[in-house]
């Protein structure tokens, strides 16, 4: 008896291991067997498995304290190194996040191989991969020694398969000892919808929300908009009865591994046939992408389609190729080819425009002296050999402008105050209604005060020397807008020198305006933007800058004119735009 007592004691006095104790009460008869564990630089916790937020000191030699956080189901994107171990269609992520602390009194190394985390799912198979933890927050594989008494937070990624639970989870330390044991079912963090519908079986097929991005393998993926082109695409042409559709879409690198982008696409019709795509193209132009994406790098590109021209289509569907594929991401869309009106229908009739593309731009003004932006105008304009057609936007209002070149006239039409004016296109003197002309009249208007004796004379002691505020009703003036056109508007000057932007080859041009100077970069291929830069000087200062955005496909309601217009000359049209563009600017 007090042998047993003794040993007992001799036991319960070594620290830092967890101790099995038996006493006996009287002979014959034993004690149930009671486990105590003891964790160094802590004070006792009972439990014999492991709990979330308890913490428990495991490894023989050299042994860690260690505290489950949380852990939670994932679908991705998860990098570690720049390698990206987004989960494929047929498995999930089982995200941990733990603390460890050096109870030690030395340092004590932790990598990759400290600690072994095994998932069991529930048909009994062990996961452990990958074995990469990080620093929470970061996304360098964490190597660290630890100072006595630090603590660190710490994330594991392990895969699992997407169907199912994982119930169980073991860790385990390098050097042996104690084996930690979690029923992981009433821990995990469920999927949430849409990448789950019960919360632990990971969706093969994700139904996208608006203008979010959802991960692949290694790209993220988030849709942008549609359109359609007829006849040709690039080098390719299709026949009379198919139609050219294409999906823009948003890619984000999310990997350093590999520099192809094997992302593929069907188009859905609602007869619920799947249109398989022909390629993967760029925004700007209608070349093949061929140039690699960099890590961290979000580009949009173009996801082509040949559909029968009659079809209506009603989702997408985008996936990654690799040695396991994506999940399918599926972004429900409306869109149905809708032909060109024929080539003598007015500017007044929106069906003229439905189904062409259209480019959009934003030019930004400045004021000049400390170049900050006083003004954004986004505008989208389409072309063709009848004419020009813009949507301008600024200040909370809405303006289209469409010149008609056969009819040789001008429309003006400001939905918000249901006014339509038309007027012939300004010859001499007469101002030019255009974006064009307005940006140089604000450049001789805000431009600050040149040091010299300038030389317009009266006009230009009264139009130079101002800032970008109060210079609206400036603009609109009479006297102003007059001077200003007979001075000069200059011609179209083209310089030797070439460039290349958003994949065109772009020559640059020139054109005057009192003091001011517009410099264009335009391209001279018919699929082109009408221009892909601009921006307009006053000396030294730069007045506005415009700058190309993309092309989109656009519907009959964007170039729309409702109402009888108003017959004026150009002049008084010139003001009514000028009056509606500087709505825009800041007053003092």
């Amino acid at each position: 008896m007090k042998t047993s007592l003794s040993r007992a004691f001799a036991l319960l006095a070594l620290g830092g291991m967890a101790t099995l104790v038996v006493a006996q009460t009287k002979p014959g008869k034993t004690q149930p067997k009671t486990e105590q564990r003891v964790v160094k630089g802590t004070t006792q916790l009972a439990g014999d498995d492991g709990k979330v937020g308890v913490t428990y000191t495991i490894g023989q030699q050299d042994p860690l304290n260690i505290t489950l956080v949380s852990a939670e189901y994932r679908v991705g994107p998860w990098t570690v190194d720049g390698y990206n171990s987004a989960p494929p269609a047929e498995q999930k992520m089982l995200l941990l996040t733990y603390t460890i602390h050096n109870p030690n009194k030395s340092e004590l190394n932790y990598n990759s191989s400290t600690l072994k985390f095994t998932v069991v799912d529930q048909d009994g198979e062990n996961h452990s991969l990958p074995n990469q933890p990080i620093r929470k927050g970061d996304t360098q594989s964490l190597s660290i020694a630890l100072k006595p008494a630090q603590k660190v937070e710490v994330q594991r990624m392990i895969l699992v398969p997407a169907k199912g639970q994982a119930p169980k989870l073991m860790v385990e330390h390098r050097s042996g000892g104690t084996i930690l044991r979690y029923d992981m079912r009433p821990i995990v963090k469920p999927l949430e919808k849409p990448f789950s519908q019960n919360g632990y079986d990971a969706d093969p097929e994700i139904k996208a929300e608006p203008n979010t991005a959802y991960p692949l393998l290694g790209y993220d993926i988030r849709y942008v908009d549609m359109g359609f082109k007829e006849r040709s695409f690039g080098p390719n042409t299709v026949p009379a009865e198919k139609v050219y559709f294409w999906a823009k879409v948003a890619l984000k690198k999310t990997t350093t591994v590999g520099t192809l982008v094997q992302i593929k696409g069907q188009a859905v019709t609602e007869d619920g046939e799947r249109i398989a795509d022909v390629g993967v193209r760029k925004v700007s132009t209608e070349e093949y992408l061929s140039n690699a994406i960099d890590f961290g790098q979000e580009q949009n590109v173009r996801i082509l389609f040949v559909v029968p021209k009659t079809v209506k289509i009603t989702e997408f569907r985008f996936w990654e190729v690799g040695n396991k594929d994506s999940r399918v991401i599926r972004v429900p869309v409306t869109a149905q080819f809708a032909a060109a009106a024929p080539a003598e229908a007015t500017p007044a009739t929106p069906a003229s425009v439905t189904g062409v593309k259209a480019d959009e731009y934003v030019t930004a003004f400045k004021d000049g002296q400390e170049g900050r932006t006083v003004m954004e105008v986004a505008h989208t304009e389409n072309r063709d050999a009848n004419g020009k057609r813009v949507e301008i936007k600024v200040g909370g209002r809405r303006a289209v402008l469409l010149n008609d070149k056969a009819a040789g006239t001008v429309t003006l039409h400001l939905p918000d105050e249901n006014k339509t004016f038309r007027a012939p296109a300004a010859k001499g003197n007469e101002p030019e209604t255009s974006l064009t002309y307005f940006t140089l009249m604000y450049a001789n208007q805000a431009a600050p005060k040149p040091k010299k004796r300038n030389p317009l004379g009266a006009l230009g002691g009264q139009i130079l020397g101002r800032v970008a505020e109060n210079v609206g009703m400036d603009i609109i003036n009479d006297t102003f807008y007059r001077g200003m056109g007979g001075i000069s508007t200059g011609e179209i000057v083209k310089n030797t020198t070439l460039s290349t932007l958003h994949g065109f080859t772009a020559r640059e041009y020139s054109r005057a305006l009192g003091k001011a100077t517009l410099e264009t970069a335009e391209s001279e291929d018919p699929n082109a933007p009408e221009r892909l830069q601009e921006r307009t000087r006053n000396g030294k200062a730069v007045m506005t800058e415009t700058s190309f955005k993309g092309t989109k496909s656009v519907g009959a309601e964007t170039f729309a004119v409702k109402g009888e217009p108003s017959t004026v000359d150009a002049a008084t049209l010139f003001r009514h735009f000028a009056e509606f563009m500087s709505q825009g600017l800041p007053k003092k």
